[in-house]
């Protein structure tokens, strides 16, 4: 190249518009990707996005899929604070959870009998005069007993196995109030769960949730 071209060449290059710094993967292009994303106002994340899955088959290949997940990945949890996993969403205190029981699991902390104690440190199986494993629930190594909560539902029947007691019913028929042995009060709405966990307290969890972390022990 001489002289005359290579100054003809630094002249061209201060018009931007016709070049690619590092290859050549968008110069068969018909319309270029910059000039799609601006037009259509497509912010600096969904752009990057867009651009690793546009150019993978031309460029990086399986990594620009990769990136462009990554990218994804980033934006559900920036704006929606959602997690992906195994194809699921997850919040970002169910994420949390499973990362904490998959931390345990890896550090060998559990076993395979688990005991569940209440507040006074009873024994659950000896305040119930149901032996049956009806509403015996297990996650992996965890266990816990739980009672579905539904609109004239016959959970009545059932709480007494976690030692709970009906005690009345919310306002609008939005759920109920169940009082276990200390006096301490439960709200449970309808459509999820009351669970008695290993450490001997009350929680609630919605019945999709319940049912994707759960499963029965018989």
């Amino acid at each position: 190249m001489n002289l005359e071209q290579i100054k003809i060449n630094a002249i061209l290059a201060a018009d931007p518009e016709d070049i690619q710094i590092d290859g050549n993967h968008y110069k068969c292009d018909k319309i270029p990707l910059y000039e799609f994303l601006n037009q259509n106002n497509v912010n600096t994340m969904d752009g990057y996005a867009i651009k690793y899955a546009f150019r993978h088959r031309r460029k990086n290949k399986e990594r620009d899929i990769a990136k462009a997940i990554h990218t994804l990945q980033l934006i559900l949890k920036d704006e929606y604070n959602m997690y992906m996993l195994g194809g699921q969403l997850y919040t970002k205190s169910q994420y949390d959870e499973l990362l904490s029981q998959a931390k345990i699991e890896a550090e060998g902390k559990e076993t395979e009998t688990t005991v569940i104690y209440t507040d006074k440190g009873i024994d659950i199986k000896s305040e119930s005069k149901n032996a049956s494993k009806e509403n015996v629930y297990v996650r992996k190594l965890h266990e816990v007993k739980a009672v579905y909560v539904e609109y004239q539902g016959d959970f009545k029947s059932k709480v007494g196995d976690i030692g709970l007691s009906f005690w009345g019913y919310m306002p609008n028929r939005q759920g109920v109030w169940f009082e276990d042995i200390s006096g301490n009060i439960v709200k449970v709405s309808y459509g999820y769960y009351v669970v008695l966990t290993e450490n001997g307290k009350y929680d609630t969890l919605e019945k999709e949730y319940f049912e994707m972390m759960y499963e029965h022990k018989f």
